[in-house]
């Protein structure tokens, strides 16, 4: 009877244990671990890799906003040898188009992930291709951002975007879906099961008010250009926290004038 209840114990322990692992795909394609036992893993196997739920995406999107501004930052440095701040949010070590970009391609290549890699290439270069353009055009057009400027690289599509860096984006989604993803989701793996709706909802929170008061930072600084003076108690708190100095510092890739064209940029 010892030994019954000793190897039930045993038994329960494996169980619980596996409960708690990151789902993986086998070769066959079908997830190795009871479903529903984590948020990572899939109740059917045709939906991919991953559960493409918020918590998943939501966990993404800020590692890899992370991890995307320290590769972007090593990079400037390694090419200019000058320290330049690369950050996209006025709070963290964030650049959000990373995040975004990231989760685009988990979304669109959760299926894809065995596939061949020149297709996973092409998916990946379009869509970092298209992300950049969206995101210079928007940001120029309503706040009078150049974030980037790539009129003299190969293959300059209006500056925003370009075959280059759309090869760059090609080669990060290929090492994102294929390696790279596994290793997040065991880094998201870390968050206390216990806790992890408490700190998500929080984390939320925080990167909400964080972009909400990055577009008013950028806002500001575009209107102190065309010498709008400051008559709202926003206005003002960006002036006295976040002044010119202090947003070139910060966002030091960034160019914001009264005039936006590209010429005057240049």
């Amino acid at each position: 009877m010892t030994a019954t209840v000793t190897k039930t114990a045993g038994a329960n322990s494996t169980v619980l244990d596996d409960e708690r692992t990151l789902d993986t795909l086998n070769p066959a394609g079908t997830p190795d671990l009871p479903a529903q036992s984590h948020p990572h893993e899939q109740s059917e196997p045709h939906h991919g890799y991953i559960a493409l739920n918020y918590y998943n995406l939501f966990w993404i999107f800020v590692i890899c906003s992370i991890l995307g501004l320290l590769l972007e930052t090593t990079y400037q440095f390694v090419i200019s040898g000058v320290y330049q701040s690369r950050a996209g949010l006025v709070w963290g070590p964030f650049s959000p188009i990373y995040g975004c970009g990231t989760v685009l391609a988990t979304v669109a290549l959760n299926r894809f992930r065995e596939k061949n890699i020149l297709l996973i290439f092409a998916v990946s270069m379009a869509l970092g291709m298209a992300l950049e353009f969206v995101t210079s055009w928007i940001m120029e057009t309503y706040f009078g951002v150049i974030a980037w400027d790539y009129s003299s690289d190969f293959g300059s599509i209006d500056g925003r975007t370009s075959v280059g860096f759309g090869v760059m984006w090609g080669m990060l989604g290929l090492l994102w879906i294929r390696f790279a993803l596994a290793g997040v989701l065991h880094i998201i793996n870390f968050i206390p099961w216990n806790y992890h709706i408490a700190l998500t909802s929080l984390m939320t929170v925080f990167m909400l008010v964080n972009i909400a008061v990055t577009i008013e930072v950028i806002n500001r600084e575009h209107e102190r250009q065309l010498n709008v003076p400051a008559t709202t108690f926003i206005q003002k708190a960006c002036d006295e926290y976040f002044p010119d100095s202090w947003c070139q510092e910060r966002f030091g890739n960034m160019s914001v004038l009264p005039d936006t064209t590209r010429e005057k940029a240049a």
